[in-house]
């Protein structure tokens, strides 16, 4: 018997309390890992496999020319004003746009999603599907929100058609149709719906029975979803390799998306690169027309004058003279071309916004002037781009806007400087060559008339042959552009699936399920008040505990008897013996049997203590006191009245008036609570409750007494004058731990005397243990 308990602070972790309750509970943990592990195997044969698709892109980022390196505009340096490299990570933003991904939507037609059902799960289809829907009209542009659509062909043939449209609120709509030759009318429109009989493949099922689900969205929402899902990402720090890859259950789909990305990026970046040289051609082609107008009546002029006027061929003499002024005619007319040029670019300049290209490589010799011009274009191709990226709040994209402006504005002063020049040098070639046309004044006037004709088509001549010489230019320029973007790998998907992960999956059910079973034990034992074990019994208080009963079921109060040799009849042996201990003096007799609440099995221990007293042959009396609730009388299956009450309240009545000899035993007299008095409380304040224990002490070896339990009445703390000791009954599970902590503040208030401690209904596993197995039977 454990007389003195050592008390421990409740605030440690008790290490032994925790395997204790892990063993008691254990069964949590395999609920919490099946359900778990059934959970993870359900995901893993519902989900599709995924499988990842990668491909990788070189972007090519040469330096631009760049040859105003260091010039001087207004204190702005030529490097500010123009860009030097192309920035990989804006290229990555271009591969990620949502106006290339909703290019590569509408290319691929993939705006509806496309499910085959195998086994118990959907897997994406990319061309070969057993069946396609038309929707109504506009209905794929128009749509807000999303569209499910299951369909199920069973063996029949019949077709079964659920309708789930999901947008502010859920709707649906079912249906079920044997021919697909007439549409299906829903609540949002008429859909029909062509079966590709040679799609059906056998797996699909033996009597051509299919499952398919479409899923349409709005094409917002369809092209945020493939922005977030195609990653763009640097391959390597050091290089500009750019990776792409995508994710689905589909991998036919994923190369496809992939690729399209590449090739539409391409296509881009190449009418970037074109824009220059086709806006150049088609300046030159327009005047390649004109000056072909031109050109043709100098001719038709020139040709009329010589048949008018007979000419063959011209004098040995005039021929010295004319092809010294013919020098400088050239140079004249070569300074009129430039002069026209120049002019051209100035008009089409003054009729264009700020953001147009400006025609380049147009046969302009002054250098400065076709140095501003590509500089311009590329500082407009720039600006084009980055508002691709950002928006035109951005402070760089404001300072391109005032590049441009201050660009163009430089580009106009050149080219009124250039005109002047022009001009200066005319003047000075005409003057020069006015000192020879005087010398062949004597030329006839035919001759001299014929000369200025032919010059003027000369003039458009030349012009003309420098456009198409530059029109062949910008032809060949257009042809050797190259594509931004080098594949070093196209689009690859592995064979492994990256998800679901049949390992990863048990991994994570393994460690869930333990921690689902160790957050309800946390929470158990946090919001669970009531003694779990006879260890923590044992932490709660100091008082002594004199022995532990086994939990027993059935309906019977009476289980000790002189026939039985269980498990119970030994602990109420041992709870007998220890009675020494608590009883130290003969005359000690009288115990008081009570506990916290009701439901702990006072009564029961009152009654089959008082039973294994009784076969030691002594004389013993149960005393029922729980005069609110007596029920002593209904568990040993005896007359219920007269008993205390008509004893405490009646002065005539005799203690042999209200004595009930027990069936049980013939040792053993029972004295029943009787009938329940309106004033319970004051009735055991009477003194006759003296006189009553004075005839006990004296008539009986053991006197028992079945109390009220002390968690609700104050009826024990009024009788224990009378009693020796008190048997303090807890049970496992049920009694709260604070009333077992608020003994010891009875026991120094001395409102209970000489407290000893039962814990009742301890697993019979728990007792096992501890060697009461090897030596009785286990309890029926």
């Amino acid at each position: 018997m454990e007389l003195e308990n050592k008390s421990v602070d409740q605030n440690e972790i008790d290490i032994v309390a925790i395997v204790r309750l892990l063993k008691r509970k254990w069964y949590v943990f395999v609920i919490t890992m099946v359900a778990a592990f059934a959970v993870a195997a359900f995901y893993f044969l519902t989900k599709a496999p995924q499988y990842s698709t990668t491909a990788t892109i070189l972007i090519k980022t040469d330096d631009p020319m760049n040859p105003l390196q260091g010039m001087n505009f207004d204190g702005f340096m030529a490097s500010d004003l123009l860009g030097t490299t192309k920035a990989v990570d804006d290229e990555m933003e271009i591969l990620r746009s949502k106006k290339l991904v909703k290019q590569m939507i509408d290319e691929l037609g993939i705006r509806t999603a496309v499910f085959k059902k195998k086994g118990m799960r959907y897997i994406e289809m990319y061309g070969g599907e057993p069946l396609t829907v038309v929707y109504p009209p506009n209905f794929e542009t128009t749509i807000r929100g999303s569209l499910e659509i299951v369909v199920d062909k069973n063996a029949d043939g019949k077709y079964t058609f659920k309708f789930k449209r999901k947008y502010i609120d859920r709707e649906s709509y079912k249906c079920s149709v044997t021919s697909l030759a007439k549409p299906v009318k829903t609540p949002w429109g008429v859909f029909s719906f062509v079966e590709h009989p040679e799609n059906i493949q056998v797996g699909d099922g033996q009597d051509g029975s299919y499952a398919l689900k479409f899923k349409l969205s709005s094409s917002k929402s369809q092209i945020d979803s493939y922005v977030q899902l195609i990653n763009v990402a640097l391959a390597s720090k050091k290089s500009n390799a750019v990776s792409l890859s995508y994710t689905s259950s589909c991998p036919a789909k994923n190369e496809a998306i992939l690729n399209k990305i590449i090739d539409l990026y391409n296509l881009d970046a190449l009418s970037d690169k074109n824009r220059t040289s086709m806006q150049m051609a088609n300046f030159i082609t327009d005047r390649l027309v004109l000056i072909s107008a031109e050109l043709k009546e100098a001719e038709i002029d020139v040709e009329n004058y010589r048949r008018e006027h007979n000419i063959a061929n011209i004098s040995t003499q005039s021929q010295l003279f004319l092809e010294t002024s013919s020098e400088y005619e050239k140079r004249i007319a070569e300074a009129d071309i430039q002069y026209s040029l120049v002019s051209f670019v100035e008009n089409y300049l003054k009729k264009s916004t700020d953001y147009d290209l400006i025609p380049n490589n147009t046969g302009i010799e002054d250098k400065s002037l076709g140095d501003l011009i590509v500089s311009y274009n590329e500082l407009v191709l720039k600006y084009l781009r980055m508002g691709r990226s950002t928006n035109e709040t951005n402070p760089i994209v404001e300072q391109t806007q005032h590049q441009i402006a201050l660009l163009r504005q430089n580009i106009l002063q050149t080219i009124r400087n250039v005109k002047k020049s022009i001009e200066i040098t005319k003047t000075d070639l005409k003057e020069k060559n006015k000192k020879f046309t005087d010398q062949i004044s004597d030329v006839p006037t035919m001759e001299r008339e014929y000369v200025a004709i032919s010059r003027q088509q000369r003039i458009k001549q030349g012009l003309y042959m420098s456009l198409l010489q530059k029109r062949e230019e910008t032809q060949l320029t257009l042809a050797s552009t190259t594509e931004s973007a080098k594949i070093i790998d196209a689009a690859y998907t592995a064979e492994t699936p990256v998800a679901p992960k049949l390992k990863l999956l048990l991994l994570i059910a393994f460690v869930l399920g333990g921690a689902l079973g160790a957050a309800y034990l946390y929470v158990y034992a946090s919001f669970n008040n009531r003694i779990q074990d006879k260890h923590e019994l044992k932490h709660l208080t100091k008082l002594p505990i004199i022995g532990y009963i086994p939990f027993v079921r059935g309906t019977s109060y009476v289980v000790v008897s002189t026939q039985n040799h269980g498990v119970i009849d030994e602990m109420f042996r041992s709870i007998r013996a220890n009675l020494k201990f608590v009883l130290k003096n003969p005359n000690e007799k009288v115990m008081l049997v009570t506990s916290s609440i009701a439901g702990e099995g006072k009564s029961f221990f009152s009654i089959n203590l008082a039973l294994s007293l009784a076969m030691l042959n002594k004389r013993v009396a149960l005393v029922g006191l729980d005069i609110r609730k007596p029920m002593l009388a209904k568990y040993l299956n005896v007359k219920n009245a007269p008993g205390v009450t008509n004893f405490l309240s009646d002065k005539s009545m005799k203690v042999s008036d209200i004595v009930v000899p027990s069936p049980q035993n013939a040792n053993l007299d029972v004295y029943v609570g009787g009938t329940i008095p309106p004033n319970p409380a004051e009735l055991l304040n009477d003194s006759r409750l003296d006189e009553l224990f004075e005839v006990l002490r004296a008539e009986y070896d053991y006197v028992i007494i079945d109390s009220a339990p002390i968690g609700l009445v104050s009826d024990t703390f009024i009788i224990n004058h009378v009693v020796d000791a008190v048997l303090y009954v807890t049970r496992q599970g049920i009694t709260p731990r604070e009333h077992v902590q608020n003994l010891a503040g009875y026991v120094s208030e001395e409102k209970l005397k000489n407290v000893s401690l039962v814990l009742n209904g301890v697993p019979e596993t728990d007792l096992y243990g501890y060697g009461y197995g090897n030596y009785v039977t286990k309890s029926k």
